[in-house]
């Protein structure tokens, strides 16, 4: 496929029997005159903004290309893309692993790592990879990206950076059947674990009416939390404090990412210095502190009307002895309520314990293909294999159904 136009900044081609032209940027100014004429108002984390910051603080391995879809030189489409090279074998973090099972790995892996394509965001949970124009029809707009997509991969191989694998990110329940019907039949479907999100009713007005919606049971639960975390010092941090802390809110971090059990992104603690410098506001950072040392810390972003629990990091033995992680969830629970946001997004991981404070799952749905017919025929079992195996209850706190 050759490109219909080719600029320092831009390479066009034309995508869906010639009728609408995807534009490929390889950093956010290149294509913000354009992004911006399109970009969500109510998501941030869509935004010219974020995408600055990201490309400042970049997670190592990872590299950023922005689509833009016109129609007659008017834009109807944004996708952001992640470039990432999957290495399978570093992103497994289960240190107990047997020897036998080991081996097995070392022989699978040996064609599990590649270069992949993202539509969406790692480092966030849910739908953040595209936006379209009301005048493009949900089935059109999956067209143009997965044209999109297949256009990006054979522009990185004209420039000696072959891509593996491709995969639509977080897709959810309503535009998963769209998805299905439209996208090339070499996609797999698959899913991970689902994210966890609670809806903040509007006759919450303080933190007060969230524990009076509780069970007895699971009031005494929150009761005993707020008792054994009763020493912990709380403190938001500010730039400088955080610069202060930074090598302890690294470490903090590092002890939860690396027991994950998988774990393709790796951040430090400059991503987080550099978020709140770049989003002062939104962005907020919390400290747990025994005496001097901080124990734990966790991070939330306000996306408009939406709380996002960030990323965090604790001291497993303090977690134990004060009840930190449980604390958490309560203190975010408080500030979604305070904040007025009409959800709190929990993210993936800890099911159980976040569902037993009243966030509920919300599938999201994945679809990839290898560019080997062979490889990506057994996609999915492979996937299956390493993907953690993770049991779990759903708990309802509440006396009766939050709406």
């Amino acid at each position: 496929m050759s490109p219909i136009i080719r600029e320092d900044t831009m390479t066009s081609y034309s995508i869906a029997n010639n009728s609408y032209q995807v534009e490929l940027y390889d950093t956010i100014d290149k294509a913000a005159n354009k992004w911006a004429q399109i970009e969500p108002r109510d998501n941030t984390f869509l935004q010219v903004p974020y995408f600055r910051f990201l490309e400042d603080a970049a997670p190592t391995g990872i590299r950023f290309r922005y689509l833009v879809f016109t129609d007659k030189e008017k834009v109807v489409g944004i996708a952001y893309i992640q470039l990432v090279q999957l290495k399978v074998g570093d992103a497994l973090t289960d240190k107990e692993i047997p020897a036998y099972q080991q081996k097995i790995n070392a022989v699978i892996l040996k064609m599990a790592n590649m270069n992949a394509i993202i539509s969406g965001n790692l480092l966030l949970t849910g739908d953040h990879g595209t936006h379209f124009s009301s005048s493009i029809s949900t089935t059109l707009s999956h067209r143009l990206l997965q044209e999109g997509l297949d256009v990006l991969k054979i522009n990185l191989k004209q420039q000696k950076h072959p891509v593996s694998l491709q995969i639509i990110k977080d897709i959810g329940d309503a535009k998963k059947e769209s998805f299905k019907t439209v996208l090339s039949k070499s996609y797999n479907e698959f899913t991970l674990q689902p994210n966890m999100v609670l809806d903040v009713p509007e006759n919450w007005e303080s933190f007060d009416d969230y524990l009076q919606a509780l069970t007895s049971k699971s009031r005494v639960r929150a009761k005993r939390a707020f008792k054994l975390g009763k020493t912990i010092r709380k403190k938001e941090f500010t730039i400088d404090l955080m610069k202060a802390f930074l090598p302890q809110i690294d470490s903090l971090y590092k002890a939860i990412a690396d027991n994950a059990g998988f774990n393709v992104v790796y951040l430090s603690g400059a991503y987080f210095l550099n978020f709140k410098e770049h989003f002062p506001e939104k962005f907020r950072v919390f400290g747990y502190f025994i005496e001097e040392e901080l124990i734990a810390f966790y991070t939330t972003f306000q996306n408009h009307e939406e709380l996002e629990a960030h990323f965090l990091g604790f001291d497993s033995d303090n977690n134990r002895k004060y009840q930190a992680y449980l604390n958490i969830l309560f203190d975010i629970i408080r500030l979604g309520i305070t904040t007025k946001s009409k959800q709190i997004n929990f993210a993936r991981t800890a099911l159980e314990i976040k569902s037993s404070v009243g966030a509920k799952p919300v599938p999201l749905y994945y679809f990839g293909k290898h560019t080997n017919a062979m490889k990506n025929h057994i996609f999915s079992p492979v996937l299956s294999y390493f993907q953690p195996k993770v049991e779990w209850k759903q708990r309802n706190p509440f006396k009766k159904i939050v709406d």
